[in-house]
């Protein structure tokens, strides 16, 4: 019986403590800590969705929204409840998403994501960093989106709505 005992502790005493070792060297990292992942954007869908090579789905960029840049029941829903007009929301829209492709089309970015990983269509939900900026940031400073933050993903929503009021002061994008 005492045998069994010490076999038994041989065996238990390793896996307890690579468990114990696991947990702590997890604790440590940071919340937001995670594989890096790079990839090439392959297309633009709006101002705020584009396609990465390597994914099924579409990412969103998080804390921002741009114009609709087609006729689609979102645009017509949005001249309905402002009193745009259908073809200035799409025309805005264009611009908006000229500005990502200029910004993003064929360029390297590193994913960042947040706590929400994809959207109620399924999108990917993440912060695209192209050259070491964020993507949403520079949208939103260079004056081609508002604003949208949606917990729980708000890691970046101080800098993106900062960078949104320069733009609307400084008429830059949309504002002028």
């Amino acid at each position: 019986m005492k045998n069994r005992l010490q076999i038994q502790l041989i065996f238990a005493v390793p896996l307890l403590i690579g468990a114990a070792m696991y947990q702590l060297v997890t604790a440590l990292q940071p919340a937001n800590a995670q594989q890096v992942q790079i990839a090439k954007v392959t297309r633009i869908i709006d101002g705020d969705t584009v396609h990465l090579e390597g994914f099924k789905e579409n990412f969103r960029l998080i804390g921002i929204d741009t114009p609709e840049s087609r006729r689609n029941a979102r645009a017509k829903s949005i001249a309905a409840r402002t009193g745009q007009s259908l073809d200035s929301i799409v025309a805005e829209g264009k611009r908006a998403k000229a500005f990502t492709k200029s910004l993003l089309e064929n360029k390297t970015v590193t994913i960042e994501w947040d706590v929400q990983r994809t959207d109620r269509y399924q999108r990917n939900l993440a912060y695209l960093l192209v050259n070491g900026k964020n993507s949403s940031v520079e949208i939103a400073r260079a004056g081609y989106a508002d604003p949208l933050t949606i917990p729980p993903n708000v890691r970046y929503a101080e800098q993106i709505l900062a960078a949104s009021r320069e733009a609307r002061a400084a008429k830059r994008g949309l504002w002028r």
